[in-house]
């Protein structure tokens, strides 16, 4: 991808530079650094009317867009806590009611006990804003949704249903927005997301599964953020020029972030965040009934003297020991710098098997079994579809390079399941076709070293990813291999017996570990959390670079699942 030059502009527009950035998050590296923005959660903005950029191909169209024109894109960086407010939309227009076949106004709800309980007179009294209640009629609405739903509830859906389902609640969104412009004058996100609740639930949440954010068979979200974002996004797109002012900074009273949107502090935060909870069930327990610190201490060192690291013994011990392990690991913050001491004192926790036990601990269900599963059950689609893709995009007159990975790994795993009378190829293979998908590198995510490769080396391929665990794969290919290793914080390695094993274990690694995503593979390991793990929780993210989202699943995650 080409670098574009961007000019950069401070929250006062005291200060203008120029800075030169391929994507997002090197832009706003860049811009941190140039303008001396303190550490925290950041977000892109154009300067010239506070249009979050949010996506690197967004981006580099409005920057070649700019340099066609001959002048630069400018953009503004602004911490989370500070948020772009059209000013016009402070004001509170005149309350009317919605119904779309009459075309009825808002009733004004005011508030009769003011007078009621007050001595004085309603003329000596400042007048308050009116409440608005928003009783919507959705007639209009229906039509639009009943179509879609009665075919989603048909037997055979057609094939085409998802595109149903986006049209219906796009026809849905742009009857809303006409109203709120044009009957209502009424442009505030706030309007947005009533109406999206009110249509949702409407009639006990008839029409709840279209706007579901699903994963595999998993309810991520029941869609209210995502429908009342793009109600908004066509009222601000066409309620007007002369309905658009400058939007200032938000009063500190409405730009309070939630608790899941602190800022994160390096890779390995030092207390429990939300991020280091994500998804977990069992990241700090008590000790266990009757037992103390002097016992768990025994049975560590029990475990220590063990010489078979697999013996029923040792699956005991370490179970019976779970909630110091998970003490040390909590405590040893970083884990770049402290890691190795957990390791001295719970060496067998880094053997593949307890590993893995002690995630599964940690997240509450058969981690093995339940990614195994799901693997079997939805590879081939997965598959079938990226290399339909690859086929497609291969025509184009300039292939990308991504597209040429693509196709070259699919032939290869294809050649590989040939010769093997197997499909393991293929199910390896759709690991990095995710990545390559999502147009993330592949080389923070594995790599490859020759087969005599030693340790040493195997340690030195994760010494500078900032601490992110990565596999190493040693043989000819992702196909043709000798042995697997995920490298954690680049000092201590757990052995796997093969790729697909290899995969599963650097996922656990972030939540055992307590990390935030590698930036470079944050959505393809968020779809591996989500589709493969089934770990969906309702908020929350173990993304490191944090940037405003309609609802928690990464946007290239929901695309693709």
């Amino acid at each position: 991808m080409p670098k574009f030059v961007v000019k950069g502009v401070s929250r006062d527009r005291s200060q203008r530079i120029f800075v030169c950035a391929e994507t997002l998050l090197e832009l706003a590296e860049e811009l941190k650094k140039k303008l001396k923005l303190p550490e925290g959660n950041y977000q892109i903005f154009q300067a010239k009317d506070g249009t979050t950029i949010e996506d690197d191909e967004v981006f580099q169209m409005l920057a070649q867009e700019a340099k066609s024109s001959g002048s630069q894109l400018e953009v503004m960086l602004l911490s989370d806590s500070t948020a772009w407010t059209d000013v016009s939309l402070m004001s509170t227009p005149s309350a009317t009611n919605w119904s779309p076949n009459t075309g009825s106004s808002l009733e004004s709800n005011t508030d009769d006990n003011s007078v009621r309980h007050s001595g004085t007179s309603t003329s000596d009294t400042t007048p308050r804003p009116a409440r608005r209640r928003l009783n919507c009629n959705i007639t209009d609405v229906c039509d639009y949704l009943d179509d879609v739903l009665e075919k989603m509830n048909s037997d055979k859906p057609p094939m085409n249903i998802l595109a149903l389902k986006k049209g219906a609640v796009k026809k849905a969104c742009h009857s809303v927005g006409r109203h709120m412009i044009k009957n209502l004058k009424d442009y505030r996100k706030e309007t947005a997301r009533a109406f999206s609740k009110q249509i949702i639930d409407y009639d006990g949440g008839r029409y709840a599964k279209i706007f579901h954010v699903s994963i595999g068979s998993n309810i991520s979200d029941p869609g209210y953020k995502a429908f009342a974002q793009r109600i908004y996004g066509y009222v601000n797109h066409n309620k007007g020029p002369e309905n658009t002012s400058r939007r200032g900074s938000r009063s500190s009273s409405s730009s309070s972030r939630s608790e899941e949107d602190e800022d994160d502090v390096g890779l390995l935060p030092p207390h429990p965040s939300k991020q280091d909870v994500y998804g977990c069930v069992a990241y700090d327990v008590p000790l266990p009934f009757g037992e103390t610190e002097a016992s768990q201490e025994d049975r560590r060192l029990q475990a220590m003297q063990l010489e078979n690291a697999e013996c029923a013994e040792a699956s005991t011990l370490m179970a019976a020991t779970y909630s110091t392990q998970r003490s040390d690991i909590n405590r040893a913050k970083p884990l770049k710098i402290h890691l190795p001491s957990v390791f001295t004192n719970w060496p067998l926790l880094f053997k593949k098997i307890h590993f893995i036990n002690h995630a599964q601990t940690l997240l509450g269900k058969n981690v093995q079994a339940v990614f195994t599963n799901n693997l079997g059950t939805h590879w081939k689609t997965i598959f079938d579809f990226i290399q339909l893709y690859s086929e497609e995009e291969s025509k184009k007159e300039t292939v990308q390079a991504k597209v040429q990975s693509m196709s070259a790994l699919i032939a290869s795993s294809i050649s590989q399941g040939i010769q093997n009378r197997s499909v393991e190829s293929r199910c390896i293979a759709v690991f990095p076709l995710i990545a390559l998908y999502f147009d993330e590198k592949l080389d923070k995510l594995f790599t490859l070293l020759p087969d005599t490769a030693t340790d040493e080396e195997v340690l030195r391929s994760g010494a500078n990813l900032n601490g992110y665990p990565i596999l190493v794969i040693r043989g000819k290919s992702i196909f043709e291999f000798s042995s697997c290793d995920v490298v954690l914080v680049g000092k201590l390695k757990v052995e796997v017996a093969d790729p697909m094993e290899g995969f599963l274990v650097l996922c656990l690694s972030y939540f055992v570990l307590t990390c935030v995503y590698q930036p470079a593979n944050h959505s393809s390991l968020e779809f591996y959390q989500r589709f493969f793990l089934e770990v969906n929780p309702a908020q929350g993210d173990k993304r490191a670079v944090r940037k405003r989202v309609i609802d928690g699943v990464d946007s290239k995650v929901k695309r693709l699942a």
